[in-house]
């Protein structure tokens, strides 16, 4: 003859119900209070974060810079070149402002750093990318490669870029380029893009939020 459950169990099984009920709750309104915080953000962020992808580059010290190189860093990438008349230099002054925002938490402040990508080897010398950078942050850093390493690293990011022949016989020549400004976080991972920069108060406000949303 089979034994009923004691009334022992029987409680024991509806506390471990109640339980599991109240953690899926409040994993459900914890994730709905997580994705509030990244509305109306002017970046688009990606709540799985993707690692980024191994690369071989060099810094304006020209030293390698690769993929580990953004560990330990909230790190603003965005693609341009040093002979660039409008997009880059506007850009970069918002970078800078940015910065200059996170002066209330001096911890974030010291690991953020713009990393200037050129898309322009041919001219953008380590170099001459220092003193560029070094213009609008001591802090900001200029990196280039080869033809082959800058395809790359801005196929991962997906940036699109383009050089146009000389003109009349000149040297000098433009490069269509994407305006993106893509945060990489400290492990490494590709957190969110900004595309275009051009309120640095909005922009400062949103990458608080994306540093904050991801536990910074």
């Amino acid at each position: 003859m089979r034994r009923r459950p004691s009334r022992t169990l029987a409680f024991k099984l509806v506390v471990i119900l109640v339980a599991g009920l109240l953690f899926y709750i409040g994993y459900y309104l914890g994730q709905v209070y997580r994705e509030d915080q990244l509305k109306g953000l002017s970046a688009t962020v990606f709540q799985r974060p993707h690692p980024v992808q191994p690369f071989d580059l060099v810094d304006q010290n020209d030293k390698p810079f690769t993929a580990d190189s953004l560990k330990d860093h909230w790190n603003l990438l965005f693609f341009g070149y040093t002979h660039c008349p409008d997009v880059c230099p506007a850009t970069l002054t918002v970078l800078a402002q940015v910065y200059n925002r996170l002066a209330e938490r001096p911890e974030l402040q010291k690991l953020t750093r713009a990393v200037f990508i050129s898309v322009d080897p041919a001219r953008d010398t380590p170099e001459r990318l220092k003193k560029f950078v070094g213009y609008f942050n001591p802090s900001f850093l200029g990196v280039t490669g080869n033809d082959e390493q800058i395809k790359k690293i801005a196929g991962q990011f997906g940036i699109f870029y383009e050089r146009h022949a000389p003109v009349d016989g000149s040297k000098d020549y433009a490069v269509d380029h994407s305006a993106a400004v893509i945060v990489v976080g400290p492990k490494g991972r590709t957190l969110a893009v900004f595309n275009g920069a051009s309120d640095p108060v909005r922009v400062a406000h949103d990458f608080l939020k994306i540093v904050d949303f991801f536990g910074g």
